[in-house]
């Protein structure tokens, strides 16, 4: 499933043995690049089809836990300059989208994005995840690993990753 997800333009739904079929929560996360926003205009458009609770997330890592270094914890406080231009971003990113008729809610934590997201995914007993994909490979992948890719290997819950395509029309 790797390597079609990671070669696929099409989003791909990604569903591990003995799932449910039901999708009453849905989580998005996003980094505010154009993966992230194909991804987020699919989990919209399927929120508002299936009338499903849709969490829309975002993590703010340190420069240092990016590089697995000890951070310090003021670096991702809920007073640090950092964080609060990280916050205008998102509120800004999300003024793009119409969420018109979608029962949804935004999250914003600090940390490893993988991590946080497949977190946030149990926290939340979330159904479904869509997140964006960049589709790395070769020596990029190696060196810089994929949030997709690691979370897809711990599969909380079915997940569909998109690259590049326009959203999932469900008629």
């Amino acid at each position: 499933a790797g390597g079609l997800r990671r070669r696929s333009t099409k989003p791909v739904w990604i569903v591990p043995p003995g799932s449910c079929s039901r999708v009453d929560k849905i989580l998005c996360p996003v980094d505010l690049l154009e993966a992230s926003s194909h991804a987020l205009r699919n989990a919209i458009h399927l929120a508002r089809r299936f009338g499903s609770e849709l969490t829309v997330l975002t993590v703010v890592q340190s420069l240092a836990s990016y590089y697995d270094m000890p951070s310090d914890p003021n670096d991702v406080s809920p007073h640090s300059p950092f964080l609060k231009a990280r916050l205008l971003e998102f509120d800004r990113y999300l003024r793009g989208f119409d969420f018109e008729g979608v029962n949804w809610t935004k999250a914003v934590r600090p940390g490893k994005p993988y991590r946080e997201i497949l977190k946030t995914a149990r926290e939340n007993d979330t159904d479904l995840l869509v997140m964006g994909s960049v589709g790395r490979s070769g020596i990029s992948r190696l060196l810089i690993g994929g949030v997709a890719r690691r979370v897809a290997q711990r599969m909380p819950c079915p997940i569909i990753t998109v690259r590049s395509e326009d959203p999932v029309q469900l008629h």
